[in-house]
């Protein structure tokens, strides 16, 4: 699962997203005390709700739950449409940039619903064709990305279809996106990263002006007891 992912990119997507997550948990989530993320990688996200939850991982990748080990955390090897844990066990189960990597998001989601008390969260999924910028040169930086990310088996747009998938299992949750706001200082941050991780990867894009720069990134929080 998060094995897709390498391990700098986990770590800068954990610390975006470290505040938010904390929030979303004490605000809608307070009465929980153990959770499951499916498709841990290294860690990184068990490592942001480790003060606030007693957290377990699962990845189907051997090498990130051996990553997630070496950092102190419990992970457990095993696939997502097979959790290998009793019905209601945790209180929590979540995914982060999860069901995008995955061809079967209707059976990880059963599933977490299944392993699952109270909650189920997405904390995010991306929907890059539905990026806001300006000026034009930045639709380099989308187009170049969905196209990477279907070449590796990925949904670019999971973002979008995440709320009608979750809707098949319960009526009773939130829906938003990510970041609530912004600044100038930020947007710029995030081309200059975008634009030098595609430079990686071999996608030759000039840097220039940046007017706005807003890419719409799903979350939800569903209770179990929905429906």
């Amino acid at each position: 699962m998060s094995g897709t992912i390498p391990e700098y990119l986990q770590r800068m997507q954990a610390q975006w997203l470290e505040e938010w997550q904390k929030y979303m948990i004490r605000e809608n989530a307070n009465d929980a005390r153990t959770v499951v993320e499916i498709g841990c990688g290294c860690g990184y996200i068990m490592s942001n709700l480790n003060s606030l939850l007693d957290v377990t991982g699962i990845d189907s990748d051997p090498d990130s739950v051996e990553c997630a080990r070496r950092r102190g955390f419990k992970a457990i090897l095993a696939k997502g449409e097979n959790i290998p844990f009793r019905d209601d066990h945790f209180d929590i189960a979540y995914g982060n940039y999860l069901l995008m990597w995955n061809k079967n998001p209707k059976g990880i989601i059963k599933e977490m619903f299944r392993v699952a008390k109270k909650y189920v969260i997405f904390f995010a999924e991306p929907y890059w064709k539905g990026a806001v910028y300006s000026p034009s040169w930045i639709g380099e930086i989308v187009e170049n990305t969905r196209k990477m990310i279907k070449e590796r088996g990925g949904d670019p747009d999971m973002g979008i279809k995440l709320p009608s998938l979750v809707k098949e299992f319960t009526d009773d949750f939130m829906v938003g996106t990510i970041p609530l706001y912004t600044t100038h200082r930020e947007m710029e941050k995030m081309v200059e990263f975008e634009v030098n991780f595609l430079k990686n990867e071999g996608y030759a894009i000039e840097k220039k002006d940046v007017e706005i720069f807003y890419l719409p990134t799903f979350w939800v929080i569903a209770k179990k007891s929905g429906r």
